[in-house]
């Protein structure tokens, strides 16, 4: 079933591991499974009120949804586009990112400005730190030793190391870009690339 209600897309996740991509739409509540060799959506799954963030758990075949009205994390397995497992977690989870070999997840939530790390063995919740002020977009550093937050309204960049979970380094937004919700690293550069609404 697919739903013929408008939508707006929130975020999309693409790996190079998949062949799918995932949209999610917080308006109507579901993420989709896209064939982008095929160019058709595959299923489409209802996991709550206003979803935000999605990611590939490392090379396997689910995938993670953050739920941000329900402050729950929902685990999706792509072959079948069943629930597989549904964990609450703290408010205003907003971004999520998996390590490469799909051992961790780490969550970033807007209010209080927390990044959760959940273990992908039993999806419980094993740490937490503060990552900066109104925190939404979320990426980590391709040695996966530091990971990056977004300040939404500052647009501010945040660098943190995850073995002392202390800030590193913070890049200020410009005074005329505001309302930041992701950031994405680049694979070999050292580069960070953040998209803002206005």
């Amino acid at each position: 079933f697919f739903s013929s209600r408008r939508r707006h897309t929130r975020y999309i996740s693409v790996t190079g591991v998949q062949t799918c991509a995932l949209p999610i739409y917080p308006d109507n509540g579901t993420v989709t499974l896209f064939d982008i060799i095929n160019r058709k959506p595959i299923l489409e799954v209802p996991v709550g009120e206003k979803p935000e963030g999605v990611s590939w758990i490392g090379g396997t075949s689910l995938l993670a949804v953050t739920v941000y009205a329900e402050d729950k994390l929902v685990i999706l397995n792509r072959d079948t586009g069943k629930v597989v497992q549904t964990m609450a977690v703290p408010d205003e989870p907003y971004g999520v990112i998996s390590n490469k070999d799909g051992s961790k997840l780490y969550i970033s939530h807007e209010y209080p400005g927390l990044v959760s790390e959940v273990s992908c063995k039993d999806f419980k919740i094993v740490g937490s730190f503060p990552a900066g002020n109104m925190i939404r977009g979320i990426a980590l550093s391709p040695d996966e030793n530091q990971i990056y937050t977004t300040e939404f309204l500052t647009a501010s960049l945040n660098r943190y190391d995850l073995g002392t979970k202390k800030r590193i380094e913070q890049f200020a937004g410009r005074g005329d870009d505001n309302l930041a919700r992701q950031v994405a690293i680049h694979p070999k550069r050292n580069k960070a690339y953040i998209p803002h609404i206005r």
